[in-house]
């Protein structure tokens, strides 16, 4: 009898035990701030961000896409570059925010035809291109004599807080790659 009682006390003490040693290492358990809400600041493309001083690290007679032409094309990647989008956007809080930007594309100096294509809005990069995208804008710049070349094209930065607080962005180009030079 002493035995069956044994076994039970000891299976409590061992959950105990791992219960108590969980809550101990695991550390405290801290929810961020909620953000402060504030006035939105009204942003163009004359108000977003100068490069850093220095040089253009784009030529001046860096190709420049057609404007308006009713193609979308998708940046991915806008997640990890989160706080230069908020800096453009300005302290949106918890509205929603909209940018019109001049964007710089950079394609990658790797041989495959593939190779990823950065972009760059207020000096820094926001992003990059499909693998789709990025394979059409290549072969669009080789059209038009300009293989490997940085550019530039009109973008959207769309800025959103969700209900709990966190902000999501999307930048949109306005780019066509078959249209005609």
């Amino acid at each position: 009898m002493f035995n069956a009682l044994l076994l039970p006390l000891l299976l409590v003490f061992l959950a105990a035990l791992v219960w108590w040693m969980l809550r101990r290492f695991s550390g405290p358990r801290q929810t961020p701030a909620p953000p402060q809400p504030a006035a939105a600041t009204p942003r163009g493309p004359d108000t977003v961000p100068a490069a850093p001083p220095g040089p253009s690290p784009v030529a001046d007679d860096a190709y420049t896409w057609p404007r308006d032409t009713g193609v979308q094309v998708g940046v991915v990647g806008e997640r990890l570059h989160a706080a230069h989008l908020a800096a453009l956007l300005g302290d949106v809080g918890q509205t929603d925010g909209r940018l019109e930007a001049a964007a710089t594309l950079w394609p990658d100096a790797g041989p495959a035809p593939e190779a990823g294509v950065a972009v760059w809005i207020g000096g820094a990069p926001i992003g990059q291109l499909g693998r789709d995208d990025a394979l059409e804008f290549r072969r669009a710049l080789e059209r038009l004599g300009r293989p490997g070349q940085p550019s530039r094209c009109a973008a959207v930065v769309f800025g959103r807080h969700g209900q709990n607080g966190q902000a999501h962005y999307r930048v949109v180009l306005d780019i066509d790659f078959f249209a005609e030079a």
